[in-house]
């Protein structure tokens, strides 16, 4: 079983997308993938997780963050287009990012955290939509599901050795499976982020 990881310049567009399913399906051994959030497009662009922190830390000051909101949205729904995906895919997108933005702020880091982490997770589930698109057996798994626990440090997170066993039963499922790079859970169930460019993890 092979696992691949894909970082943000591979996913910037949908046509990097469409890269990649090629690369995935040209070998049957590739099973678990894992994916950044989008990268630049071009030199001048904007990284997602900038416009994520960018649009969290707008709100945690209580700043109006339609602007970077509305730059996030529009880039998945150029990728979600592109990829010929349903327009309701995109639902799916702006719930989660709204979850996020809505939850408590009296932890910051924690805050921050939760709102940087629906870069990747966002991009794992519109790609796992386009490989179910193309007929290819694929799922979506969440960090939470798959048993990926990690320290609770914001920013720095650790992998928790219980994790390994829970990942390891990964194996028996069935399909290929889109695993978002960047975050785990901290045992308390909160959403905890490694260190940038961490999702190599």
């Amino acid at each position: 079983m092979k696992i691949a990881k894909f970082g943000g310049s591979s996913l910037a567009t949908w046509e990097q997308i469409e890269k990649v399913f090629q690369i995935v399906i040209s070998d049957v051994e590739r099973k678990i993938i894992v994916v950044s959030a989008p990268g630049k497009r071009y030199p001048d662009d904007i990284k997602m997780t900038d416009l994520l922190i960018s649009c969290g830390q707008n709100s945690l000051n209580g700043k109006d963050y339609s602007n970077e909101y509305n730059l996030i949205i529009q880039r998945y729904s150029e990728i979600a287009i592109g990829l010929g995906l349903p327009l309701n895919c995109m639902d799916e997108v702006s719930q989660n990012l709204e979850f996020a933005l809505r939850m408590p702020k009296d932890l910051p880091a924690r805050y921050m955290d939760a709102v940087m982490a629906c870069g990747e997770d966002n991009c794992a589930r519109l790609v796992a939509r386009y490989f179910q698109l193309r007929e290819v057996e694929a799922h979506y798994i969440n960090p939470k599901e798959a048993g990926l626990y990690v320290t609770n440090e914001p920013g720095q997170a650790q992998v928790l050795p219980k994790s390994y066993d829970l990942l390891f039963e990964l194996r028996k499922r069935t399909g290929i499976l889109i695993f978002p790079g960047f975050f785990g859970y901290s045992e308390e169930g909160d959403i905890v982020t490694f260190s940038r460019s961490g999702s190599d993890i």
